[in-house]
């Protein structure tokens, strides 16, 4: 990749110590995930530990998408090293890489079974459970002039659970937490909380158990790596250091970019980290060198953002840093929205024309509506994007939800068909409001009546609609009528869908057959866009339940396996799409600035908002700046101390320039400004850039999107 620097090689050479600590500050381009690898091939190298001897974490599945991604690469390169192929994967694929709630989730349903981690639609559900006018203390629920929302509803469980605000204890209120205990319902902070728990017990324990997951983050890892340090919160630290306890602990990240600060204090985590274990036992290591920026970037994203590259102590001779490219950001401030992205995409023409690809230009947003504009815009000009997201986009997509949250149902009923203990008999009650909840011709009035019902007569919903007669239903005849059309599809899908022979095509095409019988709408999907998006995502669906098919353990079967690992097998499936993009050489990435922590870019366009009133933090910026390996606008970013740069056109960089940017990239380059311009003009004329020439049709399209 390149020659390691000093710093690089004191982390990689660190001695393994169990129950010490070394933390490595790593600046951004620093060569962090590069060095991290290393590190993972030397001690298993040295023989101080196996390969499934470590455990490596990290807050959010981009890092860790981006740590499997490149560890065989790592191990491949070793020059050392005289394995083959099969052998050197085989030796990758026993090294743990997990995100920290992915570790939670897999301690939890371990020792307890499948859980439901709720989020947005879950609690959008459980709103239709609200009666009208019911007062918790000082909220009030429902009613003519209020309008509880999710994340308003989230803050209330969380705050009754904990007691931190006067809210009444109200039959209502218990028999919601009910819902959410025997559902096996929890929030991401109640998983945490859970794992920890259960790592405390089985610790006192005696003799523990040879298999698990458990017993391995107890008794079998000795190397815990936690990537993205700065990205920790105060809830997740009773974990951290019972995972990491008698092991040893080594921590990456750069302080300068924890921009999760709304999650809680980051400085809490990392005190409590470095006083757990004596001073003697704690290391502190930096990574300052620059392989990603150029100076001219990240000289100014420094000084504007105060901050500044911690030097290694430990280093003495080779730091790295990237020659000057002779070309500093830019800063643009224009306060129409419509003319501005017409700039941004008169930009983009030039670079294109000038040996860049589309692939290689990000723009960068403050907000998802931002980035929303953004998408249209550049939509309507017919130049393909990608929106890039925390998670993969077939996850996110509320259809695609529903479908999980059918096959859940299913299993449930399955399971509590088969099951008539009492701990079974009301498992099925959260995903009867969520999937009841999603229905056309299936109100918030008919939720709550049968959840009401059920609540008096002691039994779950499912066993209310399946089981008792419909007169205790108390519901209208068209209410009945749907509900009994529920149920009578329900009961063959629970049998149905968890057939030992159906394929992942088959299962998938049952649950989309069950989704549309029972009144779940897919409406929203018939423009031909949408249409083709959709049928993306169930594919993306397909594959991941394949991957499932061919990872379960033996005994268990394929939807339980599914629920349990889609979202592991989910990061497997998309980085694998990832490379396959990674081919094409037009596509222009669109983010959050948050979102693309950890990425890099070889030319980015920062938008700030013209309108808007709130600051970015000082470290957003610096993250958005630091993204950029050549090329950075910076558009409608007013801080005090930038510095005015005259805008020059990609055209007029000059040969100098351009033949760095292509060897920076590795790429072939022939200087030709002549054909660039040329390229340019057309572009130009054909699509009416940086004039008043657009189609009236076009530019009204994009004004709406604002």
């Amino acid at each position: 990749m390149f020659e390691l620097s000093s710093s690089q090689c004191a982390v990689i050479q660190h001695p393994y110590s169990p129950g010490s600590t070394l933390k490595v500050v790593a600046g951004p381009g620093s060569g962090k995930t590069h060095t991290l690898l290393l590190q993972i091939r030397q001690l298993i190298a040295k023989g101080s530990v196996q390969p499934d001897e470590i455990l490596v974490l990290s807050l959010t599945n981009k890092a860790v998408d981006n740590i499997i991604d490149k560890l065989l690469d790592a191990f491949q390169n070793d020059p050392h090293d005289t394995k083959n192929e099969v052998q050197i994967n085989e030796v990758v694929s026993k090294i743990a890489v997990f995100t920290i709630h992915g570790l939670a989730s897999r301690i939890v349903t371990e020792n307890e079974g499948i859980v439901n981690i709720i989020e947005e639609d879950g609690w959008r559900g459980l709103l239709k459970l609200i009666p009208p006018d019911l007062h918790l203390g000082q909220c009030q629920l429902g009613g003519k002039n209020s309008i509880l929302r999710p994340r308003e509803l989230e803050r209330i469980v969380r705050d009754y659970q904990t007691r931190r605000t006067a809210i009444n204890k109200t039959s209502f209120m218990e028999s919601l937490m009910a819902i959410l205990r025997d559902s096996k319902v929890v929030t991401n902070d109640d998983l945490i909380l859970s794992a920890t728990n259960y790592l405390h017990v089985k610790s006192e324990q005696d003799p523990v158990s040879n298999e698990g997951i458990t017993n391995d983050v107890l008794s079998k890892y000795k190397v815990v790596i936690i990537d993205e340090f700065q990205d920790l919160y105060p809830s997740l630290t009773p974990l951290i250091q019972k995972v990491a306890q008698n092991k040893e602990l080594i921590l990456f990240g750069d302080p300068n970019q924890s921009i999760y600060g709304f999650l809680g204090n980051n400085k809490l985590v990392m005190k409590s980290l470095e006083s757990a274990r004596p001073s003697s036992s704690f290391e502190t290591l930096s990574l300052p060198d620059s392989y990603r920026c150029t100076p001219e970037i990240k000289s100014l994203a420094e000084t504007m953002t105060g901050t500044r590259t911690l030097a290694n102590p430990k280093s003495t001779s080779f730091m790295h840093s990237k020659p000057p490219c002779g070309i500093a950001p830019f800063f643009v401030n224009i306060s129409d929205p419509v003319e501005e992205l017409e700039w941004i995409v008169d930009q983009i023409a030039q670079l294109v024309c000038c040996s860049a690809k589309l692939s290689d230009i990000a723009i960068l947003t403050r907000t998802n509506v931002q980035a929303k504009s953004v998408s249209e815009f550049l939509r309507s000009y017919g130049i393909p994007f990608e929106v890039l997201n925390s998670q993969p986009a077939w996850i996110e997509d509320k259809h695609i939800k529903f479908l999980i949250d059918l096959l859940r149902f299913c299993t449930l009923i399955s399971d509590e068909t088969n099951d008539q203990s009492p701990l079974t008999q009301h498992r099925t009650d959260f995903s009867s409001v969520i999937v009841l909840s999603s229905l056309r011709g299936i109100g918030s009035q008919t939720v709550q009546t049968l959840f009401n019902q059920s609540s008096r007569m002691k039994c779950s919903i499912w066993n209310l609609i399946s089981n008792t007669p419909e007169s205790e239903w108390r519901l209208t005849p068209s209410q009945r009528k749907k509900i009994k059309c529920v149920v009578k599809t329900m009961q063959f899908a629970a049998h149905s869908t968890q057939s030992a022979t159906m394929t992942p095509l088959e299962l998938v095409s049952e649950l989309i057959g069950i989704a549309q019988e029972i009144g779940y709408s897919f409406e929203d999907s018939k423009q031909r866009e949408q249409k083709v998006q959709l049928r993306e995502r169930i594919i993306q669906m397909v594959k991941v339940i394949k991957l499932c098919e061919n990872s379960k353990p033996e005994g268990t079967s394929l939807p339980k396996w599914f629920l349990a690992t889609y979202f592991d097998q989910g990061i497997i499936c998309h980085r694998q799409d990832k490379e396959a993009k990674n081919k094409q050489a037009g596509i222009v990435k669109i983010s959050t600035i948050h979102s693309s922590k950890g990425l890099e870019f070889p030319i980015v366009f920062l938008m700030g908002e013209a309108n808007s009133k709130l600051p970015l933090e000082k470290k957003v910026i610096y993250v958005g700046m630091t993204r950029a390996r050549n090329l950075l606008y910076i558009n409608n970013l007013r801080q005090a101390n930038q510095k005015s740069v005259s805008l020059i056109s990609p055209l007029e960089f000059g040969e100098p320039f351009w033949r760095y940017y292509n060897h920076d990239l590795d790429r072939h380059w022939k200087a030709d400004k002549n054909q660039g311009l040329t390229k340019y003009n057309l572009l130009r004329k054909t699509y009416g850039l940086s004039t008043l020439q657009r189609t009236f049709s076009t530019l009204r399209s994009c004004i709406r999107k604002f």
